[in-house]
């Protein structure tokens, strides 16, 4: 639509027509395609003990306490960008950066996979591809697809022969996204009594897309203010505690 309407107001200006049609259409409204899942805290460290790598535990719990998208992780990260009270992300579609802050639980989780990668260097990706790299497109569906997803098993042919696909069991609830993972660190910062201007600003999106995802969030919250960290480490004695009893 914006390559026509710059056409035609070419041609109007050079004469060649009279008026541009296409002025009076309106553009489509934005309509999201589904609403976030909220994903508590307790739903995110089950989430993360159905995973065996420390890697995929970190990304998981770095998607959730700090709220970015999932490109600005695994595209753009890297140790430099983590500071000892806050973390940088930068928004190449919007052109901006923005700083959330370190929650203490995150920040030991992150401590524990630097050293675990050997200490890279700060320029380094938080979590690099196997050359050393920051992911792609193809990195990005491959992990969403075998390690969030499950995938159900089914045969194919290849080179006329019938093969089985043994299928996968995902870390995550059907009908999940990676994504839906932001939605932990709004509820955290509700939650906590922070304004709304200033989860807009640490999420990088509008109060009003918040008040409009998170309303039933927001309009439960009792006006108990807990600490985010209080939270974090609440969930995780719960899910070590659910574990033991699993065990006996």
């Amino acid at each position: 639509m914006a390559i026509l309407q710059s056409i035609l107001s070419f041609a109007v200006g050079e004469e060649l027509v009279e008026f541009n049609a296409a002025a009076a259409v309106r553009k489509p409204r934005y309509e999201r395609a589904r609403e976030p899942q909220i994903l508590l805290p307790a739903d995110v460290e089950q989430i993360r003990r159905n995973l065996a790598s420390l890697r995929d535990r970190t990304l998981v719990g770095l998607l959730a306490y700090s709220g970015p998208r999932p490109e600005e992780v695994v595209c753009r990260l890297t140790w430099a960008d983590i500071g000892e009270r806050a973390i940088r992300y930068r928004d190449t579609k919007r052109h901006r950066e923005r700083f959330t802050p370190l929650l203490a639980p995150l920040a030991d989780d992150l401590r524990e996979w630097f050293l675990a990668s050997g200490r890279p260097a700060a320029t380094s990706p938080v979590f690099p591809v196997r050359n050393g790299g920051f992911w792609n497109k193809h990195d990005w569906a491959n992990w969403r697809g075998t390690v969030w997803k499950s995938r159900r098993e089914r045969t194919y042919k290849r080179d006329g022969e019938t093969k089985v696909y043994r299928g996968t069991v995902g870390c995550a609830p059907p009908g999940t996204r990676p994504r839906d993972l932001r939605s932990s660190y709004v509820t955290l910062r509700v939650y906590e009594g922070v304004p709304l201007t200033t989860i807009a600003r640490e999420v990088g999106t509008s109060i009003t897309m918040i008040e409009k995802h998170y309303a039933g969030i927001i309009e439960n919250w009792e006006g108990k203010q807990i600490p985010a960290a209080r939270q974090i480490r609440e969930a995780r004695a719960a899910n070590a505690r659910s574990m033991h009893v699993g065990h006996e």
